[in-house]
């Protein structure tokens, strides 16, 4: 967004505080002027789509709405209309007490108000007065982002998981509080490192059953400064997440049996593994560089592997696959040479 008044159109409407005469009266030989202090109050109303709370790149002005000057006790001194930037003047505005509304019957159970624009303001003579009202999307917790009613754009902040980059577009963002996780889907063309502290927005939804924030936007608040720590499960507990509890989480599994390798094409390769607690499918995706002829189910085991969880639906029931992050996430090791007894 351009500067918040688009500076020299607001030039155009002159000296913001200035006299008006209200009238002549007669007086013996002299003329008594009345005089009315009156001023011009400017602003944008703005959509915080980045949720910092000030207008900026990123944001957008709100077009057609209808916004009124009040007295403090009631009763409105004057209307204007938004245009395409979100601009609004009022003009001839008398010096005092004034507050600032809008029909917020328009916001719905979408959009908030916010900033100090909603306060009351007194006007000066000789000074000008800028507003910078607001209205943006409902901040909740990432538990809260879970349950949230569905089709309704919202802001969360957390810790990533994962990193973003042009091979991942789905981020984990992680409540450090409490460990509640939920993904956010589509970020495209953005960079995002793990453990970076992040706001994230999107509009509520589900994928296999589970909580998502679908085409969302990542605004990076702190630069890696998490430590992160995989909850270490076996594999039948990551195959269901824990009866979903762990949607999205970042696990980890320890040794356990390789029982199939499919590649996937485009899509990587799949690899089922077993600990004696159930299968679990491990997704190893391509910016990995994972090949079928590096993994033998005959002659290796996997010693290793730590990922984040994602849903899947399969036969009417939903399943986790662990989706490693990068190399380091996984290892396999040669399985012990079995000797025969001596006879």
């Amino acid at each position: 967004m351009t500067s918040s008044l688009r500076g020299a159109r607001f030039a155009l409407v002159g000296v913001w505080m200035s006299l008006s005469f209200a009238g002549c009266e007669p007086l013996g030989d002299e003329t008594v002027v009345q005089v009315e202090a009156v001023g011009t109050v400017g602003g944008v109303l703005f959509n915080d789509l980045t949720g910092n709370g000030q207008p900026g790149a990123g944001d957008r002005g709100v077009e057609g709405w209808q916004v009124r000057l009040e007295q403090p006790a009631g009763g409105v001194i004057a209307t204007a209309v938004t245009d395409t930037a979100g601009e609004f003047v009022f003009e001839d505005v008398p010096a005092g007490r004034v507050s600032f509304k809008l029909n917020e019957a328009r916001l719905g159970d979408t959009l908030e108000l916010f900033g100090l624009a909603f306060e009351p303001v007194t006007l000066v003579s000789e000074e000008m007065t800028v507003l910078q009202p607001g209205v943006s999307y409902p901040k909740v917790a990432v538990a809260g982002a879970r349950s949230y009613a569905l089709g309704k754009p919202i802001f969360t902040t957390g810790v990533a998981l994962n990193a973003i980059n042009a091979s991942v577009t789905t981020l984990h963002v992680m409540d450090a509080q409490d460990g509640v996780v939920i993904r956010v889907t589509d970020l495209v063309g953005r960079q995002v490192a793990t453990g970076d502290s992040v706001r994230v927005r999107g509009r509520t939804s589900r994928v296999a059953g589970q909580p998502v924030l679908q085409l969302g936007d990542v605004f990076v608040l702190g630069i890696s400064g998490s430590v992160l720590v995989a909850l270490d499960v076996n594999t039948g507990t990551a195959d269901g997440a824990d009866s979903g509890d762990l949607d999205g989480a970042l696990v980890q599994v320890g040794e356990a049996d390789i029982i199939e390798v499919e590649d996937l094409d485009e899509d990587g390769i799949r690899v089922v593994v077993d600990d004696g607690s159930g299968e679990l499918e491990i997704l190893f995706r391509p910016f990995l560089g994972v090949d079928t002829d590096d993994i033998d189910p005959l002659l290796e085991t996997l010693t290793r592997a730590r990922g984040v969880l994602v849903p899947r639906s399969e036969g009417g029931e939903t399943h986790w696959t662990l989706q490693p992050r990068v190399g380091s996430d996984y290892r396999f090791d040669p399985k012990p040479i079995q000797l025969a007894p001596i006879p």
